[in-house]
């Protein structure tokens, strides 16, 4: 697990993933927010003041082929610094899935 990530830029893609989504006030939502980003990827996102199924409040739980692979928020996180399964993966797939989204629209 690599410790000092780039927690600010995936929060910053997940929430422009969102926007294309249409998805808004994840704070409000019964649960978490989950959303597959590809065959690979996957987060589910608590915005709500306590925790929501284990997951503490204002965090994101990252896995990867439906594994664990981090915890991420604002603020910092850790996550996998697998060949396959990083950060840098990560950022790539949510971007990909953003446009994606943006064209289907």
């Amino acid at each position: 697990m690599k410790k000092n990530i780039k927690a600010t830029a995936i929060i910053g893609e997940l929430a422009e993933l969102a926007e294309v989504m249409g998805v808004s006030h994840i704070n409000k939502l019964p649960g978490l927010w989950e959303c597959k980003i590809d065959e690979k990827w996957s987060v589910k996102v608590n915005g709500h003041a306590e925790t929501v199924e284990n997951l503490p409040p204002y965090r994101c739980l990252v896995e990867y082929n439906g594994w664990p692979a981090g915890v991420v928020s604002p603020f910092d996180g850790v996550i996998a610094a697998g060949a396959d399964a990083n950060e840098d993966a990560l950022i790539k797939a949510i971007r990909k899935k953003i446009k994606l989204v943006a064209k289907e629209a």
